[in-house]
């Protein structure tokens, strides 16, 4: 069997200090009979980047041909602009993405990652959320405070829709880092991300540039970072989900059905990635109004959503497509295929 190495999020994957998420894939890889190396190691016949890293890939770059380097990619360019560079691209020889949006043109290929729990987990807190009390039209969002100055970003539109509720006389809840960072923070925040940007081959939108959220509006209740994201938005009726960029889906939207709550969503289009439309209520455009979907949203219109969201997020096709175990099992089947090509 060819010798792998890989490197997750920059750190090599036989690291003590890998991602928390990523900390059983090294057991998973041994159970298909990969032989997994340090980076750097000169046995390694192939080199996986989930996420590219310029010191990961300097390591293997006299040892590892580019036909045997692959760039697995789990973020958009707003979150990780520098994999969408064609020089950068051009280190590999193959890429796996999550969404075909995330390749050029017709390269590469589409793995199924995932973001559940294993299914009796989710079944188990679905039902918990079923039978949760929560006070009716209370509304927020979970969400660290990021900034991008990349074309495409949405992070901006986290902020403009806390502000509209808040305009509105509405009563909002926040959870999330950073939020309550003021305004000499936020300033560098814009210029790092505008050095990102150039950093990229982008041109900065300095209109996605912003300032500090009032967070002593006394509508606004600010939770800081909470222990359990379930937790917090067990508490509220409705959750404003707002993608990274709407290229692709993560667990926000997943984690709003399971806790019961109504997802008012802005991302892809969830057809594209076989999801129900009517698991939540999707908010169309980067200029769509929030508070007017939750203001107009109706009995009948909440109870057909959760109803649809939790039927569909219990579904065994659902909990296998999007587990994190199966997503995992998927990759590293197909990196045993590709090591042996």
């Amino acid at each position: 069997m060819p010798k792998i190495s890989m490197a997750v999020l920059g750190t090599c994957i036989t690291s003590k200090k890998l991602d928390p998420k990523w900390k059983v894939f090294p057991s998973i890889l041994s159970g298909k009979g990969i032989s997994v190396v340090p980076v750097g190691d000169s046995s390694s016949t192939h080199y996986f980047a989930l996420e590219h890293s310029d010191k990961s890939l300097s390591k293997i770059d006299k040892i590892v041909d580019r036909k045997h380097r692959h760039l697995i990619i789990v973020e958009p360019k707003a979150v990780h602009p520098r994999q969408y560079i064609e020089s950068v691209r051009n280190n590999y020889g193959h890429v796996l993405a999550l969404s075909r949006r995330h390749l050029f043109g017709a390269e590469g290929e589409i793995w199924h990652g995932g973001h559940l729990d294993i299914p009796s987990n989710v079944i188990s807190e679905v039902e918990i959320s079923k039978n949760f009390y929560r006070k009716p039209k209370t509304i927020g969002l979970i969400n660290e405070n990021k900034f991008s100055l990349i074309p495409g970003s949405l992070y901006k539109k986290r902020y403009l829709v806390i502000k509209e509720f808040l305009e509105r006389d509405q009563e909002f809840h926040l959870a999330g880092r950073n939020w309550g960072k003021g305004n000499i923070w936020s300033l560098a925040k814009n210029i790092h991300a505008g050095t990102m940007a150039l950093r990229s081959q982008q041109i900065p939108r300095l209109n996605e540039c912003r300032l500090s959220l009032d967070i002593d509006n006394p509508l606004l209740k600010y939770h800081g970072r909470v222990s359990s994201q379930l937790e917090f938005l067990r508490s509220l009726e409705f959750a404003v989900v707002i993608e990274n960029e709407p290229t692709y889906l993560t667990e926000k939207l997943l984690n709003a059905i399971i806790a019961g709550c109504v997802p008012l969503f802005l991302g892809p289009p969830l057809s594209e990635f076989g999801v129900p439309d009517d698991v939540a209520v999707q908010v169309n455009g980067i200029k769509g109004s929030f508070y007017e979907a939750f203001r107009y949203s109706n009995p009948d219109q909440i109870a057909s959503v959760l109803l649809k969201g939790r039927n569909w997020i219990t579904n065994p096709e659902t909990l296998d497509r999007w587990g994190v175990l199966s997503g995992f099992d998927r990759l590293s089947a197909r990196i045993k295929e590709l090591a042996t090509e």
